[in-house]
């Protein structure tokens, strides 16, 4: 005679078992901002409700639920007033979750405000944590990361641990990313891009190449590394075998261009690119593509470019007096530079350059630019203004000006501004027309490229092995010590992570069996639908040791349940296996 359990007497069980909440797993953070509104983002270990309380004040008022259970979670919110800070929350199944955060939206009017520039953060995690603590010192709008978020963009931990590290800047201001070639994976985003960004909506080309306005000025974001591609017109156009904006990247440029030009309440555009125009580590030259945008660039509203790519700070002017920036200091291991060697063939004037972690406030005020970089920690690097050009009716009105660094002529563009005009390379029909090299150039040679020369830089490798660099300074004291590497021929110097603390030591060493370790490879994958769980594997007799997935409640459940059905079959004498 078989026994069966009491119906009431699960039930009791079960209600007796509390369910376990879900966490966060990746804390809230906020995305694409508008003047009337902004996204709300955040994730959890287990599917969850999710919603957003928001308000001028801490007491809210205002709520916006997640469109439906999850793990992943954005919130719209609308309605909202420009240039306004906001306070917000998030709830997790109906309850309050993580920090409470504030926001503000764009504001439509001059007003004076502050953003946040730096970039390569990848390698490094103290370093990078270091950055961010410095950043927060400072109030601010919004960040730009320079590109090169992360090592490798198709590892999902390097994305979460970064998310992990910036978590209290991006609670409260909005990280809008340039994609590195670090980042992409074969030409493409990676999946974690898509998870965790949302460009602004209103004025994205593509996810990796956006814009938008805040106050008085308006910001570019390119990409040179998805949205490229390398064509006979790209070599004619820019004079090197590189990569090349595509065609609608191209296409987009020029009409936020045209577009801020024509817009009177933009006073200043600043452009932002992982890789820029000049580099002064051995063995590079920048994009010659954004070279050659530099003309463009000085016939419109932009003020400066700002770019990474290197691992140190330079600010300097262009040949045509253009403020460029590298911003590299993020937390990847420092190059040297050595601007000297690339000053012949691409002409400009090197303000500072160094080999130090860095980031830069840049305050707008009205007409007003100021930039100020700081390095690692917390002193001022560099104070420096960015001034508008004298106004001008024709190019004889700028004889007083400052000239520019390279070979020119002054032009009073469309917007009545003095513009110092380099003049192109000499012409030529072969490499051998283009005479001797310029003076103190870099080890390389002439091309003659679309009737013109230009001097082109050997990339010439720093090491094969690590060991090639052990004879070299390291850019920045460690003070636990440090290493040479040599990924790509090129020598990178990391800091030795700090030593443990004893005193945590037995806790760590606690290991779990049944918990397997993360691994910290898995690559990204497109986020597929559970195929549901399968069926439970047949035995040959015996107990089956496979149980289906399910939750706290269930797991807690079953020994209950065994116990109960145990002494009732132990009280009618009955002798069956229990397993």
């Amino acid at each position: 005679m078989t026994s069966r359990i009491p119906l009431f007497v699960v039930l009791m069980m079960a209600a007796a078992v509390p369910a376990r909440a879900a966490d966060l797993s990746v804390t809230p953070y906020v995305q694409d901002p508008r003047p009337d509104g902004i996204q709300v983002l955040w994730e959890t270990d287990d599917e969850s409700l999710g919603a957003v309380e928001y308000g001028t004040t801490d007491a809210f008022g205002a709520s916006a639920a997640s469109p439906e259970a999850g793990n992943r979670h954005e919130v719209a919110l609308s309605g909202l007033e420009p240039g306004t800070l906001y306070h917000y929350r998030v709830l997790v199944d109906g309850e309050p979750a993580g920090v409470a955060g504030t926001f503000t939206t764009p504001p439509t009017t001059p007003t004076a405000f502050s953003f946040l520039v730096y970039g390569d953060t990848r390698s490094d995690a103290a370093a990078h944590s270091l950055i961010v603590s410095r950043m927060l010192e400072h109030p601010a709008s919004f960040v730009i990361n320079t590109g090169d978020l992360v090592s490798n963009g198709g590892v999902v931990a390097q994305w979460e641990e970064f998310f992990r590290i910036v978590a209290d800047m991006t609670r409260d201001m909005v990280l809008f990313p340039a994609v590195g070639n670090h980042d992409e994976v074969n030409k493409r985003l990676p999946e974690s891009w898509w998870r965790f960004f949302r460009p602004p909506a209103a004025d994205a080309g593509h996810p990796s190449y956006y814009a938008w306005s805040w106050s008085n000025a308006r910001f570019l974001v390119l990409d040179m590394y998805v949205a490229t591609e390398a064509s006979v017109d790209c070599l004619y156009r820019i004079g090197a075998f590189e990569d090349c904006l595509d065609a609608a990247q191209t296409d987009w440029l020029e009409v936020q261009l045209a577009e801020a030009e024509q817009d009177a309440a933009v006073d200043h555009v600043f452009v932002f690119v992982h890789i820029g125009p000049y580099s002064s580590k051995p063995g590079r030259t920048g994009s010659a593509e954004i070279r050659s945008l530099l003309g463009r660039f000085l016939g419109s509203k932009v003020k400066a470019v700002f770019s990474g790519h290197d691992h140190y700070y330079e600010h300097g002017l262009a040949g045509n007096r253009l403020h460029y920036i590298i911003s590299g200091g993020g937390g990847a291991p420092l190059y040297e530079t050595a601007h000297e060697d690339t000053l012949a063939a691409y002409p400009r004037d090197v303000r500072v350059s160094t080999s130090v972690y860095n980031f830069q406030v840049v305050h707008i005020d009205g007409p007003n630019v100021e930039v100020s970089s700081y390095e690692g920690d917390g002193s001022l690097l560099e104070r420096f203004t960015i001034d508008e050009r004298p106004a001008c009716q024709t190019a004889q009105d700028c004889a007083l000006a400052e000239p520019g660094f390279c070979d020119g002529d002054w032009s009073c563009d469309a917007l009545s501004r003095c513009a110092w005009i380099c003049k192109p390379p000499p012409e030529c029909e072969s490499a051998l027309d283009c005479g001797d090299p310029p003076t103190d150039a870099c080890v390389g040679g002439w091309d003659c490229i679309d009737q013109y020369c230009a001097w082109q830089c050997d990339a010439l490798p720093e090491c094969t092995t690590a060991g090639d660099c052990e004879a070299r300074e390291p850019p920045v004291d460690c003070p636990f010590g440090g290493a040479w590497s040599c990924p790509a021929q090129t020598c990178e110097w990391s800091c030795n992570p700090p030593p443990p603390d004893p005193g945590t030591q037995p806790d760590a060493a606690i290991h779990d069996p049944g918990t397997p370790d993360e691994d910290p490879g898995t690559e990204d994958a497109p986020v597929v639908a559970d195929p549901g769980t399968p069926p439970p594997a047949k035995s040959s007799g015996g107990c089956s040791a496979t149980s289906a997935p399910g939750t706290g409640v269930v797991a807690l459940l079953v020994p209950a349940m065994l116990l109960v059905l145990f002494r009732l079959l132990r009280t009618r004498r009955t002798h069956r296996s229990i397993c």
